[in-house]
């Protein structure tokens, strides 16, 4: 989106590019911004869009990912939500919930509260891969490694390093984290067997479109 708009001259708000790369999926619309985001919903697909609630730097934290399968999935993220939406008894009550959640997520945002952030995005996390169980038919994303990175992840937790999972639709394990931390967490998960590869992020920026010279186009 940012850099269709460039292309064709478009000058638009954060918030109108925000609602165009909503058609494409939630998380286009979310990945425009850098930091702590959130997605406003509407029945209008014009009404639905992202803004930012922290920058990242104002509170710098780190995700270690475990790749457990690098293959593609047997059921997409939009077939699987479609159908989950459609068939899982639970799929209500989790909508009904969300608000309630994101108050949750704010408030620990506002306080930089680590414990409190975890512990929703671990909540929020299996939340969805229950309705993703009671599916008809069921989304079963998780591996054997999957399983034994949540364990990890309990461990590593109950040893004193505070740490906390995530997964969306797929097998790979994100685990939210301090920077201090990264290192050695990274190295707990390669350890699990089943686990392809681990890699570090820090909280992304804002999406941009490149220079020219930087990619060679024109």
């Amino acid at each position: 989106v940012v850099a269709a708009c460039q292309a064709a001259g478009v000058e638009a708000t954060a918030r109108e590019m925000s609602i165009l790369a909503r058609r494409g999926s939630a998380s286009a619309a979310r990945s425009l911004f850098g930091g702590y985001v959130e997605l406003h919903t509407d029945s209008r697909s014009e009404g639905s869009y992202a803004e930012q609630l922290l920058n990242g730097a104002d509170w710098p934290l780190s995700v270690v990912v475990a790749i457990t399968d690098s293959s593609q999935k047997s059921v997409s993220s939009t077939v699987g939500m479609q159908a989950t939406s459609a068939s899982s008894p639970f799929y209500g009550a989790w909508v009904d919930n969300a608000e309630s959640e994101l108050a949750l997520v704010r408030s620990a945002l506002a306080q930089r509260d680590f414990t409190a952030l975890g512990e929703r995005t671990e909540h929020s996390c299996l939340a969805l891969h229950s309705l993703m169980f009671t599916t008809q038919p069921p989304l079963i994303y998780w591996n054997a490694a999957t399983v034994a990175l949540i364990h990890t992840v309990r461990e590593l937790r109950a040893s004193g390093t505070a740490a906390y999972f995530t997964i969306d639709a797929g097998p790979q394990v994100k685990v939210l984290c301090q920077p201090q931390d990264a290192d050695a967490i990274a190295a707990a998960l390669a350890s699990v067997t089943g686990v392809v590869e681990t890699r570090i992020s820090g909280l992304g920026a804002g999406a941009h479109a490149m220079p020219d010279h930087a990619t060679g186009s024109h």
